[in-house]
């Protein structure tokens, strides 16, 4: 049941920000990991980039799997895909990313968060796409799938000693600062994720809504949050 901001006494008692519905994009919006996407198209156009990746895997592996260490893995394995690449070159292998995805529409769209996404919009509410992935890649592939009239915050990508890493990095807790950065501040109507990383966001909603959860996203954020609608 979604929360109806002209009607809910909660509601009304905040901000012109509690007509805000928060969406993670990665494995909320769309399935698969648009971040592991995007370094393997671009050394897959390049080739080499796959021989450091793979000397470098032993090290850069286990830092994913560790939050706070998640964003020197992926920007590892993103420096070395990208190390010597130009701008421009960058743009256009983006851009085929981009449109490659766009073609498989219905495969990468997860459908029930897609909808309610298009029915917060009838509604009237603000829609915030908060991610991790690029923020020039995350309009791309939205607005390649006809997505508009939003709002897209995510991690934008930084020049490195010869390549690109991402800084900031929209991730966890720094979703919230990115979102200060917009003037977008809390409370919110509703946050959508897939992801525990998310909970701080999740915190200051007044409604949460999981999507497609594995089973450790779904028992962390249940004992905090016993009744939380979960999507399929």
């Amino acid at each position: 049941m979604l929360i109806n901001p002209t009607t809910s006494n909660s509601a009304a008692e905040h901000s012109r920000n509690a007509s805000i519905v928060l969406f993670d994009f990665d494995g909320t919006l769309v399935s698969g990991d648009n971040g592991t996407r995007m370094i393997l198209r671009i050394a897959a156009e390049r080739r080499w980039p796959f021989v450091p990746m793979l000397l470098a895997a032993p090290l850069l592996l286990p830092l994913l799997s560790i939050p706070g260490s998640k964003n020197i893995g992926a920007s590892g394995f993103l420096w070395l895909s990208t190390v010597g690449l130009s701008k421009k070159r960058l743009n256009s292998i983006l851009e085929r990313l981009a449109s490659s995805i766009a073609r498989r529409a219905e495969q990468v769209k997860i459908e029930a968060s897609w909808q309610r996404l298009l029915q917060h919009q009838r509604q009237g509410d603000r829609i915030v796409v908060v991610t991790g992935c690029w923020v020039k890649m995350a309009k791309k592939m939205l607005r390649s799938m006809g997505l508009s009239d939003i709002t897209i915050i995510g991690s934008r990508k930084h020049r490195f000693f010869g390549g690109y890493i991402s800084k900031p990095h929209c991730y966890a807790q720094h979703k919230l600062t990115c979102l200060a950065e917009r003037g977008i501040h809390p409370p919110f109507i509703i946050t959508y994720t897939d992801s525990a990383s998310d909970r701080h966001l999740l915190a200051n909603s007044l409604q949460q809504v999981l999507v497609r959860p594995s089973l450790y996203t779904r028992t962390i954020i249940r004992r905090r949050y016993p009744d939380v609608e979960i999507l399929r």
